[in-house]
């Protein structure tokens, strides 16, 4: 044990060792050999000893030996020798001794430490022992010599880097408030390292607060002179401390009543692309390296334009992100973009800059200033009457989340009325019918001959003309012409007659139909009736958007549902726009590679979930095992696929993700992920920026997911050849300026149509 005396301090030790040993050991050998070889050798020895020692040495030996070699040996090299020899010799001798042997020594001694061992040692080859040693110290010491130590290396550290003598006051109003800060300010200042004595605070008589007050009121140190002997710190009031002790008094991280909490996890690491590529700028990069954010921009070029999907809770961005790629894309890349507003958060579009005339709203509830009309039941240009008819049937029924049953009787009823005013041009039911087999006017002509000259054919005569001999384009071109005369009142009208023909006890038909007619009655009431049913003012759907001289039609289409509307008519109606948008730029697509001016295509979804999933209600059907749903979901899955072929893009913005159709979010290469809370959201987020959902692994990013600051957001642009571009990037999006235009400032700039 080792003990120094430090400057400052004083050290005393001692030690004291006492042993015993006894040993005995005894030995008894016996060997003999015999041996044989080209040198014969032959000895024989008689020996006996004894040996007795008591103080005095007795001994006597006699001793004979005999000994007898015999000897040949040869080799054979360039030379020859041989040799022989011979050597007789004997000998004898007797030996006896004894002897008896006894010690015993004691010793002590003082030392810095004390100890005390004893032991026993017992050998007969082969040999045992036993062993036990003991050994105390002083912990005063120790700990004296750990403070004296740790003085040592904060000197040290002093005079490598500097240290300050610091005064350190705070003042209080109140007696209260002083013994409140009393009992605060060591908990908040004690530290876990580099210590030596905690903070403590000193409760000032009159005097020395009097004389404290004056300095601390003029910001100068105290002089009064340290009295204590052997203090390093030369002044009464002063303490010196590191920097990095001061540092906690200058700047600390919490200040609180109770326990202070200082301690915040860091930000998970993210990518940091200075070299982005790209026209578009839709935010600032945040930088893992300062752990600030930057003015690095944070780009997108056209090449890795893609489905989007903006996710996250509510109130956290998701429409302010959506809303730059919208003006950038549309103003930068001359889109036609389409945005599907559940409320009315987009309308500011028409006060951006750079889209001057480029901009149209339109509402679809009753009394808006700028409503849509739109007859829901008119075949669109590009689309066969029949198919219409099936995909009006499906979203209708997918919007009130309606079972098979529900959806039977609403396409039933729809084919009815189109085959009443012969639309289903293909249906042999109405080629072979007397009336609408044929064509049955001049206007029915006018309108074949149009599409005629559309599509660079040469005219004929129409008059009288069957069906069948009418080419597959004739025939849908007649189809979306006798359309016009649809209404949505004639279909909800025939879905009342099925309910009346139904036998009273078949009751689960007439609890669907009658969630039916719940859902679709009120688009046959009041003002709906007039703006979604038949009338000349109606205008063509497919078009809209389309802004701007023919020759370069381009633009940004705003529909709002508003919060005067039920979710239902919003979530069918956006949802059929949106398939009939899909639908005719699909075909329009085909178009354009024969030289025709159309440009590329982006939808976006606000509310997604309602849009695709549909709407909870009483008209759903209970009994429905998600058979329909899944059914009509994989229209939208046809549309997230394949849309980029056709460039389509398509862009959702939700809340919950784990409530979209599979396979939706999936197709969304490209992603903005706000802070969500709800565990399947966070899990299917982390699969698609490539973390791992699953065990112990990544969940800082989990974790970071719920706790992402408002307008920040997870950004992953997923369509590249460079695996380094595909990292997840956190951004902060770039907000589009531009005031919010009232109904009469609307009106004023778009007119009422």
């Amino acid at each position: 044990m080792r003990g120094g005396i430090q400057p400052g301090g004083v050290g005393i030790g001692g030690s004291l060792n006492w042993g015993t040993a006894d040993t005995v050991s005894g030995l008894a050998s016996q060997s003999a050999m015999t041996g044989q070889s080209t040198a014969a050798m032959h000895s024989t020895t008689d020996s006996q000893a004894d040996t007795v020692t008591h103080g005095t040495v007795v001994s006597s030996s006699t001793t004979a030996t005999h000994s007898e070699a015999n000897g040949t040996s040869g080799s054979h090299t360039t030379s020859q020798a041989d040799t022989t020899s011979q050597a007789d010799t004997q000998g004898q001798a007797d030996s006896t001794s004894a002897g008896d042997s006894q010690m015993q020594a004691a010793s002590s001694g003082q030392s810095l430490g004390q100890a005390i061992s004893s032991g026993l040692t017992v050998g007969i080859a082969p040999s045992f022992s036993a062993h036990n040693s003991y050994q105390w110290q002083s912990d005063p010491a120790i700990l004296v010599t750990q403070i004296l130590r740790q003085q040592q290396a904060l000197l040290s550290l002093a005079s490598k880097e500097g240290a300050y003598y610091t005064d350190v006051y705070t003042l209080a109003r109140t007696e209260q408030g002083k013994r409140a800060l009393m009992g605060l300010i060591p908990e908040a200042f004690h530290g876990t390292e580099d210590v030596i004595t905690g903070v403590q605070t000193r409760d000032l008589t009159s005097a020395e607060s009097e004389y404290i007050g004056r300095h601390a009121q003029a910001f100068t140190p105290s002089t009064r002179i340290e009295t204590i002997p052997e203090v390093l710190s030369g002044y009464m009031d002063s303490t010196l401390l590191t920097m990095q002790q001061l540092a906690a008094y200058t700047a600390p991280g919490v200040f609180e009543q109770g326990a202070a909490l200082t301690v915040q996890e860091s930000t998970p690491d993210f990518a940091f692309r200075p070299d982005m590529k790209g026209d578009v700028v839709l935010g600032w990069q945040w930088s893992t390296e300062t752990g600030q954010l930057t003015h690095t921009p944070f780009r997108l070029e056209k090449e890795r334009h893609f489905h989007t999907a903006f996710c996250g809770d509510t109130g956290f961005g998701k429409s302010v992100a959506a809303e730059r790629l919208a003006y950038e894309t549309t103003r930068l890349w001359h889109f036609r973009s389409v945005v599907l507003d559940f409320g009315q958060g987009w309308r500011r579009a028409l006060n951006w800059s750079g889209l001057e005339g480029r901009v149209d709203i339109r509402q679809l509830y009753s009394g808006a200033p700028r409503p849509l009309r739109w007859n829901i039941l008119k075949v669109p240009r590009r689309l066969f009457p029949g198919r219409y008819r099936t995909l009006v049937s499906e979203l209708f029924a997918n919007a009130g989340r309606m079972g098979p049953r529900q959806l039977g009787f609403i396409r039933r009823a729809l084919t009815q009325v189109y085959t009443n005013l012969g639309i289903l041009t293909s249906d042999p039911e109405v080629i072979n019918h007397a009336a609408w087999g044929h064509l049955q006017d001049s206007a029915e002509v006018a309108a074949l001959q149009e599409w005629r000259e559309q599509n660079h054919l040469p005219g004929t005569a129409f008059i009288r003309q069957s069906l069948a001999d009418l080419q597959p384009g004739e025939l849908q071109a007649l189809g979306v012409w006798r359309s016009r005369q649809a209404d949505v009142r004639n279909w909800v009208e025939r879905l009342k007659i099925f309910y009346a023909t139904l036998p009273r006890g078949d009751q689960a038909s007439r609890a669907s139909l009658e969630g039916v007619l719940l859902r679709l009655e009120q688009f046959a009431e009041g003002q709906m009736a007039w703006q979604y049913g038949a009338g000349p003012d109606s205008i063509p759907v497919e078009d809209l958007g389309l802004l701007g001289p023919p020759s370069d039609p381009w633009g940004l289409l705003i529909v709002e549902g508003g919060a005067e509307m039920d979710e239902y008519p919003k979530a069918a109606l956006l949802a059929l726009l949106s398939s009939v948008l899909y639908f005719d730029g699909v075909v329009r697509r085909r178009e354009s590679l024969a030289g025709t001016r159309f440009p590329a295509m982006q939808i976006f979804f606000e509310e997604a979930n309602k849009v695709l999933t549909g709407v909870s209600g009483a008209a759903a059907d209970q009994n429905a095992s998600g058979g329909n749903q899944e059914q009509v979901s994989e229209v939208f899955q046809t549309f997230w696929r394949d849309g980029r072929k056709y460039k389509i893009f398509l862009h959702l913005i939700a809340q919950t993700v784990s409530a979209l159709p599979p396979g939706i979010l999936s197709s969304c290469n490209n992603g903005y992920f706000f802070q969500t809370k709800y565990p399947g959201d966070r899990d299917l987020i982390l699969a698609h920026i490539g973390r791992s959902e699953k065990g112990i692994v990544n969940t800082e990013y989990k974790r970071y997911l719920a706790r992402i600051p408002r307008q920040m957001a997870i950004a992953k642009l997923g369509y590249s050849d460079d695996v380094t571009e595909l990292e997840p990037v956190l951004v902060h999006p770039l907000m589009v300026p531009g005031s919010e235009p009232s109904d009469q400032q609307i009106l004023e700039k778009l007119g009422p149509n």
